[in-house]
């Protein structure tokens, strides 16, 4: 027989799957199909082409997480991961499937942390850390093994004109080698003073992510979570409306104020979170009611934006690049959608994580880029380097690439607030004042979550809960009573 028919899979098999699994009304209807898909005729030259397949599928959301968590593929593809992990090469590990499933399995693991326990929280926090942050610090070390210089002596002759921008500069490194030495630390690795020392991280580095694969796939595989994950799969999890544990996503030991504020994105968007203005909440409205075509538009074009498609078109820098801080635009044909990364508190964890805050549906004619430049620069100027360079992370890494650029969304330790410094900001026109104040000071941005979609679409005026600031959660998530003094409005 020919040896690539005996590799070849099943014909359909991947549709076949999705199409079962999209009619199963229960649990265990999800678990009947995984247990009689069979995995006899699963080779071990098959088991990475069938991760692609799982890994690239659009069909169905999480298929991946679902067959490695239960039935009677998940022994024998997490077998194969586990066995085949490239522990000895940075270029391998980059280039494998294995670096890619990490990555999923870590934001699948993010979007559900609430179900978790405190103990198992703090490790997927430190997962998350580790699966975001080596993969730098690996790069780091091989530059130091090839004896590649370091890219900051660039910036350094740049600012070397004058003695205000070697001060500047030198504030910089400083922070940043503050910031990298504690990185450092947390991944149980010191700064290597030689080319072995940096093998030697590299080494253990390796080691980790290795070892957070397998505590992954084991977590995956532990009934509480496979059977989460099938719940997902019927929709029974995440579902806002039900009273029972199990439908409604939240964790048992949650506090009223804290689980009014879980509302999940709509499950056809992606990871990233999405943040509606009041004017844009005002606008999906009138497009639902006016133009059912353009709505159609406007929706898929923010599903692309929450599945991290960051195409020229959507995602295009609305005022100038030496503005401080980006405001974007996603173009349609008429229209465009005015946006910015911001990043926010997560609730029930320590983390900070970037989100899309959606400003509006503005026609071309509205788009006044004098006034998203203001925007830009009191951003910058009210929020400091630090929190451009997180809203900025990964959007600058690599150079948009056709249709397929996808970014992931970033989490972070909680910001520590910066050093008062004189940023030199171009003063604001005053016919921007009002408008700016309004959108950063007084507008209050909710997730554009299932319920709040569904208002939308059956044109119901329903209040939801808006997104907060890192102090108003840590009065929301305060367990016991407290005072809040010399803030109206919070009852």
């Amino acid at each position: 027989m020919n040896p690539d028919a005996r590799n070849a899979l099943p014909e359909r098999w991947l549709p076949k799957l999705c199409s079962k699994l999209s009619g199963a009304q229960s649990v265990e209807d999800v678990q009947t199909i995984l247990d009689e898909f069979g995995a006899s005729w699963l080779s071990d030259n098959q088991v990475e082409d069938v991760l692609r397949q799982l890994l690239d599928a659009t069909e169905h959301k999480h298929l991946l997480e679902l067959v490695l968590a239960y039935g009677s593929w998940s022994h024998r593809l997490s077998a194969w991961l586990l066995k085949s992990f490239p522990k000895n090469s940075v270029d391998e590990f980059q280039s494998s499937i294995h670096s890619e499933i990490l990555e999923s399995l870590s934001r699948f693991f993010f979007s559900i942390l609430r179900a978790f326990k405190e103990e198992r929280k703090d490790f997927l926090e430190e997962a998350k850390f580790q699966v975001e942050r080596i993969p730098c610090v690996l790069e780091d070390m091989i530059n130091i093994v090839l004896g590649e210089p370091d890219v900051i002596v660039d910036v350094q002759k740049a600012d070397s004109n004058s003695l205000k921008g070697k001060r500047s500069h030198q504030k910089k490194l400083h922070k940043m080698e503050r910031r990298q030495q504690k990185d450092l630390a947390r991944l149980g690795i010191t700064d290597p003073k030689s080319k072995e020392e940096a093998s030697i991280n590299i080494s253990i580095l390796l080691k980790t992510l290795e070892r957070t694969f397998q505590r992954y796939l084991e977590l995956l595989q532990e009934p509480e979570i496979y059977s989460k994950t099938q719940s997902m799969s019927v929709g029974l999890v995440y579902s806002d409306t039900s009273d029972h544990e199990e439908g409604s996503g939240k964790s048992a030991d949650m506090t009223p104020m804290a689980a009014s504020l879980y509302f999940e994105s709509a499950s056809v968007f992606g990871d990233w979170r999405i943040l509606i203005s009041a004017r844009a909440n005002r606008d999906l409205r009138d497009a639902r009611r006016s133009d059912a075509k353009f709505f159609r538009i406007v929706m898929k074009k923010i599903i692309e934006l929450s599945n991290g498609h960051f195409s020229d078109d959507n995602h295009k820098r609305l005022n100038g690049p030496d503005v401080g801080f980006p405001i974007f635009e996603a173009k349609m044909a008429r229209d465009s959608l005015v946006y910015q990364i911001d990043c926010v508190p997560e609730y029930e964890t320590k983390l900070e994580r970037q989100v899309i805050k959606l400003f509006g549906i503005y026609t071309h004619a509205q788009i006044d880029k004098r006034f998203w430049d203001s925007m830009g620069y009191q951003l910058f100027s009210m929020k400091g380097k630090e929190y451009l360079d997180r809203c900025t992370f990964k959007l600058t890494q690599q150079p948009h690439q056709k249709d397929d650029y996808v970014v992931s969304p970033a989490s972070f330790p909680p910001l520590e607030y910066e050093d008062s410094e004189n940023k030199m900001m171009p003063e604001v026109p005053k016919e921007h004042l009002d408008q700016i104040h309004s959108l950063l000071i007084l507008d209050k941005f909710v997730t554009l979550s299932k319920e709040l979609l569904k208002s939308i679409l059956v044109n119901l005026d329903v209040s939801h809960v808006f997104d907060v600031s890192p102090r108003e959660k840590a009065i929301i998530e305060h367990p016991n009573s407290c005072y809040v003094i010399g803030r109206s409005g919070t009852g």
